[in-house]
């Protein structure tokens, strides 16, 4: 029988071998956007993110590394070539909320009976609002779904996260998803981080983080979820980047899915050589100054990312 540390199961070799191969691929719940959450759309207008990988992000935090909370992550969730898997914060949002909102309850609740004579009205709405949110993040932490999910699935081009509140999953193109970033007023953490629009009736939206900042967060999000370029420079998809180029190659090495402000070579020189058969990365700086990627085949060809076709130079 195995044993828990903090909360953390410790598994057997067997049990993370088994962990790392279940398959995460889940169908798609929802094609497009729909009227029903055009205020959300609203908005994110003019701030979305575009699906492009703005810069080569500085500090790649996941590391081979010892730590233990790392270790413990990494037998927890699926992390390859196939399925980006994380933690998607449900289970604890109800204990952060709910635990705030209990506090102010219980401390106006002390006022009421230890303090003044005299209760105003104001904090009697207070209080009846944080009593009734304290009921229901407790209700929602006992009877929440078990299946919340953040699945990133390169294959496949989709995204799987937990729906709002009682919700069932969203998966969607990861292509069609709207994203953005938090506006002004929000808290320094979820300043840092990527807003995505949720599809469903009654909709909010789904926060996450890689950690790296608003837009490093979008490239290498983007740049994962491009399965036709080579999976980003972390150490996390060493002993996948063999096999995921041996599958492009297999395919042909079609094209990338989105753009880029940088080159994103293979990881070995014979592998780049191969590649470069099919099409290579030219940076050249466009009319406003910046630095621009532009796929190219041969000396006459260039691939329109718009049409997904090759264009030739006159």
């Amino acid at each position: 029988m195995n044993s828990t540390k903090d909360g953390w199961k410790i598994r057997t070799k067997e049990e993370r071998l088994a962990l790392k191969n279940r398959n995460l691929h889940r169908e798609i719940t929802h094609e497009d956007y729909t009227v029903k959450n055009s205020n959300k759309v609203e908005e994110g207008k003019g701030g979305f993110y575009r699906k492009i990988l703005f810069a080569k992000p500085k500090n790649m935090r996941f590391r081979e590394t010892k730590d233990e909370l790392y270790v413990r992550y990494k037998e927890r969730y699926r992390i390859d070539d196939q399925y980006w898997e994380s933690t998607t914060g449900a289970y604890g949002s109800p204990k952060t909320y709910g635990g705030g909102s209990l506090l102010i309850t219980l401390g106006l609740s002390i006022s009421f009976i230890y303090g003044s004579e005299r209760i105003y009205w104001y904090y009697a709405i207070i209080w009846l609002v944080a009593f009734s949110l304290s009921i229901l993040y407790i209700a929602y932490y006992i009877w929440m779904p078990k299946d919340k999910e953040h699945i990133l699935d390169r294959q496949k081009g989709t995204m799987t996260f937990p729906g709002y509140f009682w919700q069932k999953n969203v998966t969607m193109a990861f292509e069609k998803l709207l994203m953005f970033k938090p506006g002004p007023g929000t808290n320094a953490i979820a300043a840092q981080g990527i807003k995505v629009i949720n599809p469903q009736k009654y909709c909010g939206t789904f926060f996450f983080s890689m950690g790296l900042g608003n837009y490093d967060d979008m490239t290498l999000l983007t740049w994962y979820m491009d399965r036709n370029r080579p999976l980003p420079p972390t150490d996390q998809f060493k002993p996948y980047r063999e096999k995921d180029f041996e599958r492009r190659k297999v395919e042909g090495f079609p094209p990338p899915l989105y753009s880029s402000f940088f080159n994103t070579p293979e990881d070995t020189p014979e592998q780049q050589k191969e590649r470069e058969q099919y099409w290579r990365e030219d940076i050249f700086t466009d009319d406003n100054g910046d630095l621009i990627t532009q796929i190219v085949r041969g000396n006459d060809e260039f691939f329109d990312m718009e049409t997904r076709q090759w264009v030739k130079v006159e």
